[in-house]
């Protein structure tokens, strides 16, 4: 008894080593179909840290990871859970607190930036005023670029022409090279004899508010 007991505590202390030496990011499904990341380490997966200074995350090179949509007047959304640091580039837009809950304020693009130890993600929240949102017809999905980017889109078909729900965001005058001029969304249909095919676009910029 006493070697199967002692055998028992060297198996679990490896696997406490084994955690504790890797951050895991392990991606879910809420109920309400948000997306909610969990970045955890094996010292202290359920303390929950305060937010702190929009300067602890680096706007200007952290990577995005993707998008949410949200409305002003809606619950607010969860996306990263258990993490050190949250911050949001324009609190204008969208607020994030100490345990990831983002709350719409106005209409835009944000970036919410999240991450533990040294490392930091970010997303990026389009925000609509109540009523609006994203076009359905393009689906759930959106393309995410940063301002100033260029797209050469492949069309489906043949003989085709483009239109921009927002030419001052997605600039398609050059189609099928598709420009990004400033923040915000627009759906491009890409029209044909056959059928239209529609995409979603947000488009963010790495400003951060004073």
């Amino acid at each position: 008894m006493k070697k199967i007991s002692i055998i028992a505590a060297l198996a679990a202390l490896m696997m406490l080593v084994s955690c504790a030496d890797g951050e895991a990011l392990e991606t879910t499904k809420a109920e309400d179909t948000t997306k909610v990341i969990e970045m955890t380490t094996a010292e202290d997966a359920t303390e929950t840290v305060p937010a702190v200074g929009v300067m602890d995350v680096d706007f200007a090179t952290v990577e995005i990871k993707g998008f949410l949509f949200a409305t002003v007047g809606e619950d607010p959304l969860y996306y990263a859970e258990g993490c050190d640091v949250y911050a949001s580039s324009k609190p204008s837009v969208a607020t994030v607190d100490g345990e990831g809950k983002i709350t719409p304020v106005s209409e835009g693009v944000t970036l919410i930036g999240y991450g533990i130890g040294d490392r930091t993600e970010a997303i990026a929240v389009c925000v609509f005023t109540e009523g609006e949102g994203p076009d359905r017809s393009a689906g759930e999905s959106a393309n995410v670029f940063e301002v100033g980017e260029t797209f050469m889109h492949t069309a489906p078909v043949g003989g085709v022409e483009y239109f921009s729900s927002n030419e001052n965001v997605v600039d398609v005058s050059n189609a099928p090279n598709l420009s990004f001029k400033e923040t915000g969304y627009a759906c491009v249909t890409c029209a044909s004899a056959s059928r239209p095919f529609t995409y979603s676009f947000i488009v963010y910029d790495r400003t951060v508010e004073k």
